[in-house]
């Protein structure tokens, strides 16, 4: 596919993007995702609020707080960066080659708001986030963003820390991620989460949170040409750990870790006999300042 095949991008007009990119093809999130990416963004609010079973009035008061915060045009000036003709001609020709490293799944989901932003709300309000007093809250991997506006409008104050990123769409002098945080309006640090170094951080924090962090995980290439993963082991989580506690936190804080798999049964077993809550089976562990870290 080339630039030429794909129309101008317009955030007002709907088109079968499945067929047109040929993602049958592909076990991409973008086959579900893909097309209400290109909608407005009053209208991916408008039709989620439509397709919901009951409704919802706290979802509904957020959404219009997003509405009055966020406008269709200057969500579609970020839609028209990223998803222009180029930029989607090179998202195709890119999917087979990312699929050789374990992933369909490029940054571009993210512009379809509520297929997002809706996990990161249910999961604040899971935390007792929509009720409690205004926190400092520590978001790692923070991404795009969504967590941390959703804190923003709960009154909270919300660090969204994650790895400097370069634009990874040819000609774009920015990434995805960027440009949506500074349209959210949330404060974020650029740094990366590494084995065994302490975070650089500007205050200390009652929550810190992380949806599917990957940071404990890092890609190689074995001696075949394969791709593969290597995992934290125990030292590394031990020490992440304790340098929340100790540099991150205050006196009475949690933790809440949501993970990318672990396969190390030691790992496992020291992170769960440690934690306070969550649920192992689905990577999610909760400490406080009685866990053993």
């Amino acid at each position: 596919m080339t630039a030429q095949d794909i129309p101008e991008f317009d955030p007002f007009i709907e088109l079968d993007w499945n067929s047109l990119f040929g993602l049958a093809d592909f076990g991409s999130t973008l086959r579900t995702l893909g097309p209400g990416m290109f909608l407005p963004l009053s209208g991916q609010l408008d039709r989620y609020e439509a397709e919901l079973r009951r409704p919802s009035p706290a979802l509904s008061a957020f959404f219009a707080r997003v509405k009055e915060k966020i406008s269709d045009a200057d969500y579609a000036h970020v839609q028209k960066r990223h998803l222009n003709r180029e930029a989607i001609a090179y998202l195709v020709a890119s999917m087979k080659e990312w699929a050789a490293w374990g992933t369909n799944s490029p940054a571009e989901k993210y512009l379809n708001f509520t297929a997002f932003a809706v996990s990161k709300f249910q999961h604040a309000v899971r935390l007792g986030l929509h009720k409690s007093p205004p926190l400092d809250i520590l978001d790692l991997g923070a991404g795009p963003g969504h967590f941390a506006l959703v804190c923003d409008y709960f009154g909270h104050r919300c660090l969204g820390l994650d790895v400097p990123l370069e634009p990874t769409v040819p000609g774009l002098d920015r990434h995805l991620y960027h440009d949506l945080c500074d349209l959210f309006g949330v404060a974020t640090i650029a740094q990366a989460i590494e084995a065994q170094k302490p975070l650089d951080l500007p205050r200390r924090f009652d929550r810190v949170t992380c949806w599917m962090g990957k940071f404990h995980r890092a890609h190689r290439v074995s001696e075949s040409g394969d791709a593969e993963f290597a995992d934290w082991d125990v030292n590394d989580w031990a020490y992440l750990l304790r340098d929340l506690k100790t540099n991150a936190l205050k006196d009475e804080f949690e933790i809440h870790l949501q993970l990318a798999p672990i396969k190390d049964a030691g790992v496992m077993d020291f992170l769960s006999t440690r934690s306070t809550g969550g649920n192992a089976e689905r990577f999610l562990f909760v400490y406080d300042e009685t866990s053993a870290i």
